[in-house]
C-alpha cells in the first residue's frame, strides 16, 4: 500500500482540526505535550472564545497582485475556509487580524475557526501559550512570552507542500508585548494593553504569514496603512524571497515600536501625581506644627470639658419652653463643632448643619466663621493616611511600569539575538541569499537596539521616580513617627504632672486620715462615757422605769436628774464649802441596783458588737489580699469558709 502523499496528509490534518495540535504534520514538541495542549484547549474553550461575536479579517497579497486585499469580517467557519482556499497557493504575504472583545476578555472567534486556521497554516503548538492568556480576567495581561520553532536546513525540504507553495523550511516565532494606546492617554486614563503576534516565513519561497491579536483595531489600521503604502511605492519588492524578508523585518519594527510609545507621557503623569504628597512631606514645617500639639490638645480638652458641662445642664431643656431651648442648644452644638474642628477640619462643618436643622430654632442661630489665622493646623491635616496610601500606590505603579519595560526589553533582546544567530547560521545561508539584504538586516538590528535604548531611558526615569517616592514614603513614615514621639512625650509629661498631683493629694488625704483617726478616738471615749452614764441618767428620770414606779414613788421626785432628786437633800442655810446635805441610802441603793446592771449590760452589748464588726472587717481584708485561685469546696458561714 503506497504511503499517503504530503497533500493527502495535509487534507487529513485540516479535516481533523478539532484535535489541534495533535494533527500537525511537523513539530518539535513531544507527544505528551501535544496531548496536554489539545486537552486544555478543548477543556477551556468556553473561557477562551466568544461564539456570539466574531471578528476575523484577512489582509492578503496574492501572487501577481499589485495591492493587498482586505477580506470582509469572517463570521463563520465556512467563510474562513473560502478565504484561505485549500486548493490554491498561499499568498505572498498574509495578515490575519483577530480581536478580543476587550483587553480583559476572550477572543472574538469560535473554537472551530481558530483550530482550523492554525491547522491550515500549521502554526506551532507553543503559540497556544499566548492564546491561553486571552481569557476573561479582572486584571489586564501583564506578562510577556517569546516562543520559536524554526525548520532550517535541507533536511526539511522533503516536507514541502507544493500545491500550497510551501517549501517546508521556515522561521517560526511568537511573542507578545505590552504598552499603551494613543487614545487612552487623552483623558489621563492609562489602561495596560497588549499585542500578541505569530510570524512564519518560508525561507526558500519567501512567503510570510502573520497572526495579530489585539483588543482593538489600532494595529490593524497601522499595518494595513503601512503595507499599502510600501506596496504602492515598490510593487515588486515582495516578489523575491529577499524582498519579502526585508518586508517582514520592517513589519517587525512596526509592531515592536508600539511598546516604546507614550512612556514619556505616562511617566510625566506619574510624576505629576507624586508632586502633591511629595511637596507636603518635604516642604511642611513639621517641627513647628508638632510643637503646637500640647497647646492645641489643652484647648481641645478645655473645649470638651465646657461642652460636657453644658451637655449635662442641657438635660433639663425639656422642662423649659420657648427661647430657652432655642438659645442654649445651638450654642452647645457650636462649641462641640468647634472642638471637633481642631481634631478633624471639615468634620464639624459636615456634621453641624443636619444637627442644627433638626432642632427648633436652630436655623436662627448663626455661628460666625472662625478666623483663618486662629485655625490650628495639625500634622493629621497635612499627613493623612490617604496621602501615604497614594505614595504607596504610586510606588507600586512605578514598580509595575518598570517591570513591564523590562519584559518588553527582554522580548527585543530575544528577537535581536535570534536574527543575529540566524545571520551566522550556515544552514540559513545555504537556503537564502543573505548578502543581498545584509545592509537591511544590519539596519534592523540597529533599530532593535535603538528601541532597547529608548526603553532603558524610560527605565532610568522610572527608577529615579521610584527612589524619590521611596524616600518620600520613608520621610512620610518618619514624620508620623516624629508626631507619635512628640505626642508620647507630651502625654508622658502629662502623666508625670498627674502623678505629682496624685502624690500631693495622697499626702493631704493621709493628713485628713490622721486627723480623722484622732477624732475617732475622741468619739470612742465620748461614746464610752456616754454609755457609762446613760443608764444612770435613764434611771434618774422620773418614770424612767415604769415597773418600779409604784415602789419608788416615795423616793423618786418630779425632778429629772440625780442631784435634783430626793437621794441627796441639801440645806442651803448652813455654811460650808458644800453646804449641808443628807444622803438617802435606801434611795441610793435602789438607784445603783437598777443603773449598774443596765450600765454593764449596755457596755457588754457595745463591746460584742464592736468586736464582731472588727473581726468581720479583718476577714474581708484578708480575703481581698489572697491570690486569685479556685475556691476550694467547703461550708460557708456568713463570710467565713470552713475547709474540709
Amino acid at each position: 500500500m503506497p504511503l499517503p502523499t504530503s497533500r493527502e496528509l495535509f487534507v487529513a490534518s485540516c479535516a481533523d482540526s478539532s484535535s489541534y495540535p495533535k494533527n500537525l504534520l511537523q513539530t518539535h514538541k513531544f507527544e505528551y505535550t501535544l496531548n496536554a495542549y489539545s486537552y486544555r484547549l478543548s477543556d477551556e474553550k468556553d473561557n477562551l472564545f466568544r461564539n456570539d461575536k466574531q471578528s476575523i479579517f484577512i489582509w492578503d497579497l496574492v501572487d501577481n497582485a499589485e495591492a493587498f486585499n482586505l477580506s470582509p469580517n469572517i463570521e463563520s467557519l465556512q467563510q474562513l475556509k473560502e478565504n484561505v482556499n485549500e486548493n490554491t497557493l498561499d499568498p505572498q504575504c498574509r495578515f490575519v487580524f483577530l480581536r478580543t472583545f476587550n483587553h480583559r476578555e476572550r477572543m472574538c472567534c469560535t473554537f472551530s475557526q481558530l483550530t482550523y486556521l492554525f491547522s491550515y497554516h500549521q502554526v506551532m503548538p507553543s503559540f497556544l501559550d499566548f492564546c491561553f492568556e486571552l481569557r476573561s480576567r479582572e486584571d489586564p495581561l501583564s506578562t510577556t512570552l517569546f516562543r520559536q520553532e524554526d525548520y532550517i536546513g535541507q533536511r526539511y525540504v522533503g516536507t514541502s507542500l507544493e500545491h500550497l507553495g510551501r517549501s517546508g523550511t521556515r522561521l517560526q516565532h511568537a511573542f507578545n508585548i505590552l504598552g499603551f494606546d494613543e487614545k487612552s492617554s487623552h483623558d489621563y486614563n492609562w489602561p495596560l494593553r497588549y499585542i500578541t503576534v505569530y510570524h512564519s516565513f518560508d525561507i526558500k519561497l519567501g512567503r510570510s504569514f502573520w497572526i495579530i491579536i489585539k483588543g482593538d483595531g489600532a494595529m490593524k489600521e497601522r499595518i494595513t496603512t503601512s503595507t499599502r503604502k510600501s506596496q504602492k511605492e515598490d510593487p515588486c519588492a515582495m516578489k523575491t524571497p529577499t524582498g519579502a524578508f526585508v518586508a517582514s523585518l520592517r513589519a517587525h519594527l512596526l509592531i515592536l515600536e508600539w511598546c516604546t510609545h507614550h512612556w514619556n507621557d505616562y511617566i510625566d503623569y506619574l510624576d505629576f501625581r507624586s508632586k502633591e504628597p511629595s511637596a507636603a512631606v518635604t516642604l511642611s514645617p513639621v517641627s513647628e506644627i508638632a510643637k503646637e500639639f500640647p497647646d492645641n490638645w489643652a484647648q481641645l480638652r478645655r473645649a470638651s470639658s465646657i461642652a460636657t458641662g453644658r451637655s449635662r445642664r442641657a438635660t433639663g431643656l425639656s422642662q423649659h419652653t420657648g427661647n430657652g431651648e432655642s438659645s442654649i442648644m445651638p450654642k452647645l452644638l457650636t462649641r462641640l463643632s468647634d472642638g471637633l474642628s481642631r481634631m478633624a477640619p471639615g468634620l464639624s462643618a459636615q456634621a453641624r448643619p443636619p444637627m442644627q436643622q433638626s432642632l427648633p430654632g436652630a436655623g436662627s442661630s448663626q455661628t460666625p466663621a472662625q478666623p483663618e489665622n486662629e485655625r490650628h493646623v495639625q500634622l493629621e491635616d497635612i499627613f493623612t493616611f490617604n496621602k501615604l496610601q497614594t505614595l504607596h500606590k504610586l510606588s507600586s505603579e512605578v514598580d509595575k511600569a518598570n517591570m513591564i519595560i523590562e519584559q518588553n526589553k527582554r522580548i527585543l533582546v530575544l528577537m535581536r539575538e535570534k536574527y543575529k544567530a540566524l545571520s551566522e547560521s550556515d544552514d540559513f545561508k545555504s537556503l537564502f541569499d543573505f548578502k543581498s539584504c545584509e545592509a537591511d538586516f544590519i539596519d534592523f538590528l540597529h533599530q532593535i537596539r535603538n528601541l532597547e535604548s529608548d526603553l532603558e531611558n524610560h527605565q532610568t526615569r522610572l527608577r529615579t521616580l521610584l527612589r524619590k517616592l521611596e524616600k518620600d514614603e520613608a520621610l512620610f513614615t518618619g514624620v508620623l513617627q516624629y508626631q507619635s514621639m512628640q505626642t508620647g512625650e507630651f502625654f508622658a509629661k502629662s502623666a508625670d504632672t498627674s502623678a505629682a498631683r496624685m502624690e500631693e493629694w495622697t499626702i493631704k488625704m493621709h493628713d485628713i486620715a490622721a486627723r480623722t483617726e484622732q477624732e475617732t478616738v475622741a468619739m470612742s471615749v465620748i461614746t464610752f462615757f456616754t454609755l457609762v452614764f446613760l443608764p444612770g441618767t435613764f434611771v434618774a428620770v422620773r418614770y424612767g422605769i415604769p415597773i418600779t414606779g409604784t415602789v419608788a414613788t416615795s423616793i423618786l421626785t418630779r425632778s429629772q436628774t440625780f442631784f435634783s432628786s430626793n437621794i441627796v437633800k441639801f440645806d442651803n442655810s448652813k455654811s460650808g464649802n458644800f453646804g449641808d446635805w443628807e444622803l438617802q441610802m435606801s434611795a441610793l441603793k435602789l438607784f445603783l441596783t437598777m443603773s449598774l446592771p443596765l450600765m454593764f449590760i449596755t457596755l457588754f452589748v457595745w463591746a460584742v458588737l464592736r468586736t464582731y464588726a472588727g473581726r468581720k472587717r479583718r476577714v474581708k481584708l484578708a480575703l481581698a489580699e489572697l491570690p486569685l485561685i479556685e475556691k476550694p469546696k467547703g461550708t460557708t458561714f456568713g463570710t467565713l469558709t470552713v475547709f474540709r
